[in-house]
């Protein structure tokens, strides 16, 4: 999908910010992202036009722990990276981490920023009711998402 709706191009890099469930899931992570932001500002420092494009690929796992109430640094490092990132694509999430997730940009932006969720499904009617402008996709999945959203479209590729 996100391909269809160019949120990543062919010169974007993908950093995955994947993990599995182990004793030491947060401190993994903290690591993981100080090496992203590494990276990130060593391709920087190395472009002419002091440019670098990159996408951030997360999973449930990873974004749980982010969630915990307990991980301030840890959130505001992932809120770093990702609001530096062309685009976020969040994949194996619970409703609840969907809606966790634009609540997370929403207190951690700072300037109050402008959120958008777009989903097809019932299980998207949190995240959807949780950010600024929610789109509500029609189709196979059912009219929940359409019902709870501001606007309503027939297909993704629409976007």
């Amino acid at each position: 999908i996100a391909t269809i709706c160019r949120l990543i191009d062919k010169q974007c890099k993908l950093y995955y910010l994947t993990c599995e469930e182990t004793t030491d899931l947060k401190t993994e992570l903290e690591s993981q992202l100080r090496t992203i932001v590494q990276e990130i500002v060593e391709n920087v420092e190395k472009s002419e036009s002091k440019t670098f494009s990159f996408s951030l690929v997360i999973n449930g796992t990873a974004l749980y722990a982010i969630l915990d109430e307990t991980e301030v640094a840890l959130q505001r490092l992932f809120v770093t990276v990702a609001c530096n990132s062309a685009s976020v694509i969040a994949c194996r999430l619970s409703p609840a981490q969907k809606a966790g997730i634009v609540e997370l940009i929403r207190k951690e932006v700072p300037g109050n920023p402008l959120t958008l969720a777009v989903g097809d499904g019932g299980n998207d009617v949190s995240m959807i009711q949780k950010a600024h402008v929610g789109v509500g996709i029609a189709g196979a999945e059912g009219r929940e998402a359409v019902n709870a959203s501001d606007f309503a479209i027939g297909q993704f590729r629409f976007l």
